[in-house]
């Protein structure tokens, strides 16, 4: 069963087409993936962190993943009058899902810890 749906998704950003129903059912699948392979990369089982968190962050990542391709998702914009030039720079051109410093506190990945090496000298 999914953690996020299409409605948490909509509930959190706006309505979306049919089209782009789809495309997010399937970015809510990838990111879901991916932060479930995050989380056990720090060794955090994704049950040991809120609900709510978990809904929150997925669907940033997939609003994040899909205004590539919004103009929404523009970064800055230029345009020139002669010759007639325009400049778009978008924030996430690849559409790429990553987490912000916030979302990663959120989840519990800004930990520090604290390792040590203790060395061995002579034979013992």
């Amino acid at each position: 069963m999914a953690i996020v749906t299409v409605d948490d998704l909509v509930s959190r950003w706006r309505p979306l087409t049919p089209t782009e129903e789809e495309r997010a059912g399937i970015l809510i699948d990838d990111a879901t993936a991916f932060l479930k392979r995050t989380l056990n990369q720090a060794d955090i089982d994704i049950s040991d962190v809120d609900y709510c968190v978990i809904v929150m962050v997925i669907c940033q990542v997939v609003k994040r993943a899909m205004l590539a391709d919004d103009r929404a998702g523009l970064n800055s914009q230029q345009q020139i009058a002669g010759p007639f030039q325009e400049l778009n720079v978008y924030a996430n051109p690849a559409g790429d899902m990553y987490l912000t410093a916030g979302e990663k506190k959120l989840l519990g990945l800004r930990r520090q810890k604290l390792r040590s090496i203790s060395p061995r000298i002579g034979d013992e």
